[in-house]
C-alpha cells in the first residue's frame, strides 16, 4: 500500500506539458534540438513542411523568441503566435487573384520590416518620401492586425475595375496612387545591410486562413511562394515559412512550376530516438521523478542509452507480451501514427497525459500497482487509446477535412482492411467511383495503401480504430 501511495504521489505531480505549442509555457525546456532546427538556426533552410501536430509551431515559437540565433538576426512573426490568427482578416474580403496576393504579401512584409526601430530611423533620416507613403496607408506604429487590415484596404482602393497586372512584380494599375513595393523592399534591404543585421519574417498558421476555400488557398500560397523566391535577391531579408505537408502536396499536385526552384526546405520527421529524447526531456522536467529514480539530468540527456533506461524504468518493457510483440516505444509510435506512418508529438503527448490520468484512477480504486519501479502498467496505456483516437478523429480529421466524414463514419464497426470491392459495398458507390475517395482518405492519413496498384488494400491505422469500434481483420468480398 505504501508503494502504491508513493507512486500515486509521483503520478499526481507528473507533467508532460501541453500537446499544442501555443499552450505550452515551458516549451523551451522540452524542445528537442533536431538537425532540422540546427539548420534553421544557421540560416540554411527557409521552408519547413510537417504534418499537423508534428511540431512546426514549436519551431516557429522558439524561432520568434530568438532562441539560439546569432545576435544579428531579428525574427519578426508575420502571424500572432497565440490567439486569433491575424490572417483571418484576409477571409473577410480577400484579394481575388494571385497577382493581388503578390502585392498584398509584399506590402505586408515591407510594413513589418519598416516598423523595426533601426529601419524606421533609417527611413526618417534618408527616405522620408517612402516613410510618408507608408504612414499615409496607416502601416507605421500600429500592430500587425492593423497593418494587414490597412494593406488590404489600400490594395482594394488602388484597383481600377478590379484588374491587376499579371506578373511577379505586379503593382496596382493606378500608377498615380500605387506605392512601388519593390523599390521599398530594396531600400529596406539597404538600410538593414547598413546595420549589420538580418531580418527574418516567419509565417505560420497559414492553414487557418483558408478553411475550405480551395481557390483562396491556392491563390494565397502560390503568391506567397512567388514572393519568397523574389525576396531571395535581398541578401538581408529572408522569409521563413511553416506549412502543412498535405497543403504543399495539394498545391504542387495542381501544378506549380516554381516549386522546382524552392530548394531551401526540410520536412519534420520523428524517428524513434527523437521520440525517446522528447519523452525523456519531459520526464526529467519533474523534480520528484528525478529524485525517485536518482538520474542526473545533464548526464541522461547527453546519453541516449540512459534515456532509454529511464523510459523503461517509468514504463513497462512491453505493452503486449510475446517475442514478436514490439517494445513499448515502438508500440506507442504505432498507436499514434496515421496512415502516412508518421507519429506526431501532439498525439504522443496526449497519450502520455491520458495514460497518466488512467493510471492515477487505477491506483485510486485499488487496482494492482505497476511492477517494480514502473509508474505505468500496460493496461493504463491501452485504456488511454480511445480518447486519443476520438480527439484525433473529431478535432483533426473531421475538422480539417469535413468532406471525408461520411465515408469514414460508414466504416464504423467494420473490418480494419478493405479492398475496392468491399468499400464499394459499404459506401454504395460504383467500383470506378471508389478509387478517388479512397485516395483522398489515404492523402489525409486515414488509409494506408498496401499491396500493388492492380490489387490495392486499404488498411486503417491503429490511431483511428478505437473511436470507430473496428474489428481486426480483412473484410471479405461478397461474391
Amino acid at each position: 500500500m505504501k508503494i502504491s501511495r508513493e507512486k500515486l504521489d509521483l503520478l499526481e505531480n507528473l507533467s508532460f506539458g501541453q500537446r499544442v505549442a501555443e499552450d505550452e509555457p515551458h516549451l523551451e525546456d522540452y524542445f528537442v534540438e533536431t538537425p532540422l532546427w540546427r539548420k534553421m538556426v544557421r540560416g540554411e533552410i527557409d521552408i519547413v513542411y510537417g504534418s499537423k501536430g508534428s511540431g512546426k509551431s514549436a519551431i516557429f515559437h522558439l524561432l520568434t523568441s530568438g532562441k539560439g540565433l546569432p545576435r544579428n538576426v531579428i525574427v519578426i512573426p508575420a502571424e500572432n503566435p497565440r490567439g486569433t490568427p491575424i490572417f483571418n482578416g484576409i477571409k473577410k474580403d480577400p484579394p481575388t487573384s494571385e497577382s493581388e496576393f503578390i502585392y498584398l504579401w509584399k506590402f505586408y512584409i515591407l510594413s513589418l520590416i519598416a516598423n523595426q526601430s533601426q529601419v524606421l530611423n533609417g527611413l526618417e533620416a534618408n527616405h522620408q518620401e517612402l516613410l510618408r507613403e507608408l504612414k499615409s496607408v496607416g502601416v507605421i506604429d500600429v500592430d500587425k492586425s492593423e497593418i494587414l487590415k490597412n494593406v488590404l484596404r489600400y490594395v482594394e482602393s488602388v484597383k481600377i475595375g478590379g484588374v491587376f497586372e499579371i506578373g511577379l512584380n505586379s503593382f496596382p494599375e493606378d500608377r498615380e496612387k500605387r506605392i512601388n513595393i519593390d523599390r521599398g523592399l530594396f531600400i529596406l534591404n539597404e538600410i538593414v545591410s547598413g546595420t549589420d543585421t538580418s531580418i527574418w519574417i516567419a509565417f505560420d498558421r497559414l492553414d487557418s486562413v483558408f478553411d475550405d476555400n480551395a481557390n483562396l488557398e491556392e491563390n494565397a500560397l502560390r503568391a506567397l511562394f512567388k514572393v519568397y523566391l523574389d525576396i531571395l535577391r535581398y541578401r538581408k531579408i529572408q522569409l521563413k515559412i511553416f506549412l502543412r505537408t498535405d497543403i504543399w502536396r495539394r498545391l504542387t499536385d495542381q501544378g506549380f512550376r516554381e516549386a522546382s526552384h524552392i530548394t531551401r526546405t526540410d520536412t519534420i520527421e520523428w524517428p524513434e530516438n527523437n521520440i525517446v529524447n522528447l519523452i525523456s526531456k519531459r520526464l526529467l522536467n519533474n523534480p520528484k521523478l528525478v529524485s525517485y529514480y536518482n538520474f542526473d539530468i545533464e548526464e541522461t540527456l547527453s546519453d541516449y542509452a540512459k534515456q532509454l533506461e529511464l523510459f523503461y524504468m517509468v514504463y513497462p518493457r512491453q505493452v503486449d507480451p510475446g517475442d514478436r510483440k514490439p517494445e513499448t516505444v515502438k508500440w506507442m509510435m504505432s498507436r499514434v501514427a496515421d496512415g502516412t506512418k508518421r507519429a506526431a508529438p501532439r498525439e504522443l503527448i496526449h497519450l502520455l497525459n491520458q495514460a497518466k490520468d488512467e493510471q492515477i484512477e487505477s491506483l485510486e480504486i485499488g487496482e494492482p500497482a505497476p511492477e517494480k519501479k514502473n509508474l505505468f502498467t500496460s493496461t493504463s496505456l491501452k485504456r488511454a487509446l480511445p480518447t486519443i483516437s476520438r480527439v484525433r478523429l473529431e478535432q483533426t480529421l473531421f475538422s480539417e477535412y469535413p468532406d471525408v466524414k461520411k465515408y469514414v463514419l460508414a466504416l464504423e464497426k467494420e473490418k480494419t482492411a478493405h479492398t475496392l470491392k468491399t468499400l464499394s459495398s459499404i459506401w454504395r458507390l460504383g467500383e470506378d467511383e471508389v478509387p478517388p475517395v479512397a485516395l483522398k482518405l489515404a492523402e489525409v492519413g486515414f488509409f494506408e495503401i498496401r499491396g500493388d496498384k492492380s490489387n490495392p488494400e486499404y488498411w486503417i491505422p491503429f490511431l483511428y480504430r478505437p473511436s470507430l469500434n473496428l474489428i481486426q481483420g480483412k473484410a471479405e468480398d461478397d461474391e
